[in-house]
């Protein structure tokens, strides 16, 4: 009986706790890098910022380039995902971007994806 109300409850509530940053990405390549004129050193390129998302509020905007997330340099989507949501919604986690060739770190507070949002 306990084992049933426990498992529900998960079942019920294990997206509520799910973080998302609100930002759709790309990785960054060698073509990219060229077009965008700057260094290749991996990444992955904000392509949009989700209206009133974390990332929204924090002032990421497309073009930014992720370099590290929570201390993790990302390269792929894969891995940002995995870095992501080993968090819950409501963790602060310190990221570091690049714009306009320069590097920049501050923190920024996960929040819960809206209903039907598929982004990051």
């Amino acid at each position: 009986n306990t084992a049933r109300k426990v498992a529900r409850y998960i079942i019920e509530n294990h997206d509520k706790r799910k973080s998302w940053l609100g930002v759709y990405l790309i990785p960054v390549t060698e073509s990219i890098a060229y077009v965008m004129e700057f260094k290749n050193e991996g990444g992955l390129l904000i392509a949009e910022v989700v209206v009133d998302s974390p990332a929204y509020n924090a002032g990421l905007r497309s073009g930014d380039v992720i370099v590290s997330f929570d201390g993790k340099k990302v390269h792929k989507t894969e891995e940002f995902d995995r870095v992501v949501f080993s968090h819950r919604a409501g963790d602060e986690v310190e990221l570091t971007i690049r714009r306009a060739g320069k590097k920049m770190t501050g923190k920024i507070r996960l929040g819960s994806p809206p209903e039907g949002e598929a982004g990051r």
